[in-house]
């Protein structure tokens, strides 16, 4: 496979870091003004003092802050698919950071990404070289010291790592693996950020500040600042803090307690002392505002929820709804970006035919969605006598998010409503779907399925997830029976065109689709109209479907509705490519398969033909056929 990165290197206008000769941006005299609060961006001192102020004892809230993100992150549940190796690799995340676990080296990583400009380093241990690819197993993940790591801005060697006792290692791209907040594009300093903790290093230390203001007030001891003394002298001052240091160090207390007695020198003039303090609350400072401001700004640097962190008070601002909500919206900002950028990275460090998937369904998500479309699918219903079915779409199109996108094309139209289908649909009289895809067609070995999976893995998140959502409104009455038939067949629709456009692209073809794919399509869409009304059928009588029958029926659906035609789109990007047939891995094949095992044809004239894997007009029927058409490079051989 072509290392594009390699390519992109060689024909740049650009004049990269060599690590190997020295010249990476850890060699490079980097000068910048310091901050009020923090030396100069891009420098160790810099890390370090986040560092420092990160441990501060009275830097409560950030530290609270950044541990419920990475306690959040880390306790999200995750899963291993794949054809081999599933086990041995569970194993390893399961134990990593040399036996600590999973938990402790996500918390790790997110703490660093949270506190540092260089963000978080991860080491990929495996056998060789640090300076070369790994070519062999991979055994295991650990956590590295940022302070200890440094960004070359060299693609191919990204992090030189200082060792404990003097020594550095060069690492290659594939043995570490990074993450860092709001990359920049300084070329002085490349592999640099800019973390939540810098963004909040104003707040913080404000927070340091009045916490130690706090303590000098609540503290016996006077505060820093200037003592004046009236009608007193400098000699009887002193002897009274002597007499008051003597009855402290007694037993007992004295009769009056521990306070000082000062004398007044005239006794027609009271003795008095002054104390004016070097720091002052602001004007009209209020302890508790104060607390919620810092708390909302800290929020604002991280990306989160104020409620999050804290709790609001007053009114109805920390009511339960509203605490449900935001929280959901916030999952679109750091928790989000986290989770897809630990996803992300963990699938470039498995080998193709793996793929790691955090499990981020959240039920405040669910909820509030039903409960909008809820309320607006009342108020539709209420006017429905004044309005035609495309009217009342084309309402809840702009007013429900969900809704919208699943009754809308790629540019953002709503598909018109067409009554006939709908009335087919009703009556039972639409095409029935083959009971295997009848275009599902195999192009890759194991590896490159993987690769496709995880290319495709964003639309099939998004139709499952929006699949679960209307599923969930089903299944609380929030929705009826036709109501439910119209949603689930424009989603498919929706989905259908993104997945065929996905197999487009992963065929080379990058414009939208012709007039003979959106057919195609449209052919694919059709097909399902007696499927959906059957599935409404068994949803909607006494007792309706299982929890357990709703968890699995979002991936069937995709396995057996949507993925088909990204392997149509895969085929129709591909028309001329030469396509052998493979035999699976089962010990029994039909005549048919056995037919075709060898021959070699394009991907048009095994379409033209039918003679796909696990189509209905093989012997077998398609059932538990694992038949592949493999892409190669040789002539055409046999006859059909």
């Amino acid at each position: 496979m072509v290392d594009l990165t390699q390519q992109a290197e060689r024909h740049t206008i650009q004049q990269l870091p060599d690590a190997r000769e020295s010249t990476g941006a850890s060699a490079v005299f980097y000068a910048a003004p310091p901050g009020p609060y923090l030396p100069a961006w891009g420098t160790r001192a810099r890390e370090r003092a986040l560092r420092q102020y990160y441990r501060h004892d009275r830097n409560w809230m950030a530290q609270s802050a950044f541990a419920g993100v990475a306690k959040k992150i880390a306790s999200t549940p995750w899963e291993l698919r794949g054809t081999r190796s599933v086990g041995y690799w569970h194993e390893l995340l399961y134990h990593a950071d040399f036996g600590a676990g999973w938990t402790t080296l996500i918390t790790k990583i997110i703490i660093d990404y949270l506190r540092h400009d260089v963000g978080a380093f991860v080491e990929v241990i495996a056998p060789g070289r640090t300076d070369r690819p790994i070519t062999q197993r991979v055994v295991g993940l650990a956590a590295l010291d940022p302070l200890r790591c440094y960004p070359t801005g060299d693609p191919t060697y990204p992090v030189i790592y200082h060792t404990a006792l003097g020594g550095y290692h060069t690492l290659h791209h594939s043995r570490v693996w990074r993450l860092y907040d709001m990359p920049d594009s300084d070329d002085q300093r490349p592999g640099y950020g800019l973390c939540a903790l810098s963004r909040a290093i104003a707040i913080v230390v404000q927070q340091l500040r009045v916490t130690s203001y706090i303590d000098t007030r609540l503290d016996d001891v006077p505060p820093p600042g200037i003592m004046i003394l009236r009608n007193i002298s400098e000699q009887a001052f002193a002897s009274a803090l002597d007499l008051y240091s003597d009855e402290q160090q007694r037993d007992q207390q004295p009769v009056l307690g521990r306070m000082i007695r000062l004398p007044s020198i005239d006794p027609t003039a009271p003795a008095s002392v002054e104390q004016v303090a070097f720091a002052q609350a602001p004007d009209n400072w209020n302890y508790r505002e104060y607390v919620e401001l810092h708390a909302n700004a800290i929020a604002l640097a991280l990306g989160v929820d104020v409620q999050e962190i804290w709790q609001l008070t007053g009114g109805n601002l920390g009511s339960a709804q509203q605490s449900e909500i935001l929280h959901a919206k916030s999952q679109g900002r750091l928790i989000g970006s986290l989770l897809t950028q630990i996803e992300r990275g963990l699938n470039a460090i498995l080998p193709r035919h793996l793929t790691f998937e955090l499990k981020r369904r959240d039920p405040y998500e669910v909820q509030e969605r039903a409960q909008t479309a809820r309320l607006w699918g009342d108020f539709v219903q209420t006017v429905s006598s004044t309005l035609t079915a495309d009217e009342a779409r084309r309402i809840l199109a702009n007013m429900v998010e969900a809704y919208h996108d699943a009754v809308t094309d790629e540019r953002g139209a709503v598909v018109r409503l067409h009554d006939a289908d709908i009335a087919d649909a009703e009556a039972g009289n639409a095409k029935p779907l083959p009971p295997a895809p009848a275009e599902q067609v195999s192009v890759e070995d194991n590896e490159q399925l993987a690769q496709r999976a995880k290319s495709i893995q964003a639309t099939r998140l998004d139709f499952e997830l929006a699949m679960e959502d209307l599923l969930a409104a089903a299944r609380a009455g929030e929705i009826d029976r036709r109501r439910f038939i119209i949603i689930l067949r424009s989603l498919l629709a929706r989905y259908v065109q993104r997945a065929f456009a996905d197999g487009l692209e992963a065929g080379g073809v990058l414009d939208p689709p012709d007039e003979d794919d959106r057919a195609l399509i449209a052919a694919f869409v059709a097909d399902h109209v007696q499927f959906v009304k059957n599935f409404a059928d068994e949803l909607y009588r006494e007792g309706g479907i299982s929890d357990r029958q709703a968890y699995w029926r979002p991936s069937m659906w995709w396995n057996k509705s949507v993925e088909p035609s990204y392997f149509a789109g895969l085929a129709s990007a591909d028309r001329n490519g030469m396509y052998e047939w493979v035999l699976g891995v089962r010990e029994e094949h039909c005549r048919d398969c056995l037919r075709l095992n060898g021959q070699r044809h394009r991907m048009r004239d095994w379409r033209r033909r039918g003679l796909l894997p696990k189509v209905d007009i093989l012997a077998c029927r398609g059932f538990n056929c694992d038949c592949r058409l493999v892409r190669t490079p040789e002539r055409a051989r046999g006859r059909f």
